[in-house]
């Protein structure tokens, strides 16, 4: 095999490669416009307990829905980048394979940004998530008709934990004394939802003692940390994209004043 014939066939395992990862991107970028979507169709409905958990804090319905546009924004975006990539990497298009890499510096650049910022920032989200669901436990828990009671209730029974930061926050709560009668604690507070533990939970071993606070937080970190770790694998494959959209476009240079 002489060496022409050896750089034409690698030149088409990297046009080869180049477009399957691009498809694989389209494909990435439809399923996140059919999640934003359906997220804005049903965003009321979805996660209930943590919308409810979460209210007036700063992660909220409003900020979750416009993350919903926004992954719908980004999916749209990904589909149209990646079809410029299948055609540039069928077409070895110098001006596509140009625009290609240039968009792909691009959105290195912007992940990278991303990455490190929510790294930066992740302690002192959950230090504000903390504080804010805290005021809320306190002024609001307890109160007839009220969705963070509903949802804070259901948070306990599927988390199995009690209290925002501990069972003694209900003996904090302002509201306790009003509406809770002979109750000091929710029955989701209580193995099996015991009936002693409710109006006697002090050294009552039905009683749960470990807040949601360290269960909303694990929560977070795990998809956080899935997320930041995506993130990484992401501008790893744009990376090697970017190597073969450049070595294609050196080889449509080099071919291309090599004619002339």
């Amino acid at each position: 095999m002489t060496v022409a014939a050896m750089a034409g066939s690698c030149k088409t395992c990297l046009k080869v490669f180049l477009a399957i990862i691009n498809l694989l991107a389209m494909a990435v970028g439809g399923a996140a416009m059919a999640t934003g979507i359906w997220f804005l169709a049903a965003y009321n409905s979805y996660l209930p307990n943590y919308f409810g958990v979460l209210d007036g804090s700063s992660v909220s319905q409003e900020v979750l829905r416009d993350g919903a546009i926004v992954l719908l924004a980004a999916g749209a975006a990904i589909f149209a980048f990646a079809l410029l990539g299948v055609v540039a990497a069928c077409t070895c298009n110098g001006v596509l394979l140009v625009v290609h890499a240039v968009i792909v510096i691009i959105l290195m650049v912007v992940q990278v940004t991303a990455v490190v910022l929510a790294i930066v920032f992740r302690i002192r989200i959950a230090t504000k998530i903390d504080n804010e669901v805290a005021y809320m436990f306190n002024a609001d828990y307890g109160r007839q008709d009220s969705a963070f009671t509903s949802a804070f209730n259901a948070f306990q029974s599927e988390y199995s934990c009690c209290g925002w930061r501990n069972s003694s926050d209900y003996i904090l709560s302002e509201l306790r004394p009003m509406n809770w009668n002979k109750t000091m604690v929710p029955e989701e507070c209580c193995i099996n939802r015991n009936e002693t533990c409710t109006t006697n939970p002090t050294n009552n071993t039905f009683l749960i003692t470990q807040g949601c606070r360290e269960s909303l937080q694990d929560v977070l970190f795990t998809y956080g940390s899935a997320i930041i770790g995506l993130s990484i694998a992401i501008i790893g494959l744009e990376f090697l994209v970017l190597v073969i959209t450049l070595i294609l476009l050196m080889h449509t240079v080099n071919k291309k004043y090599a004619l002339s």
